[in-house]
């Protein structure tokens, strides 16, 4: 079965997989909600490379969350010519909201 279908020769990235961030607990008992926006690069396997945090608001425990759930993420690579490559500069924003 093919989730994609086959690859062409010019193909951008596509999410396959992400698993949402845990809630930072000491975030959670103040009430804070807040956002990280996290950048990237995607592997020619479809693994996330070097996440790293660009901005963030709210409770600084949201970083580390927002890292490790980016670790997690998982892409159809990018491919040119026929061939996977890396995508640089890959960036996602981890929105926090507490639902009430």
């Amino acid at each position: 079965m093919e989730l994609y279908g086959p690859m062409t020769e010019l193909q951008n990235y596509v999410p396959i997989f992400k698993k949402s961030p845990k809630y930072p607990r000491a975030a959670l008992k103040a009430g804070i909600s807040g956002d990280v926006i996290v950048e990237f690069n995607v592997d020619e396997n479809g693994f996330v490379v070097q996440p790293e945090m660009v901005s963030f608001n709210g409770h600084k425990a949201f970083v580390k969350s927002a890292l490790k759930a980016a670790e997690g993420f998982r892409y159809a690579p990018a491919f040119v010519d026929g061939k996977a490559v890396v995508t640089r500069g890959v960036r996602n924003r981890i929105i926090y909201e507490i639902a009430h």
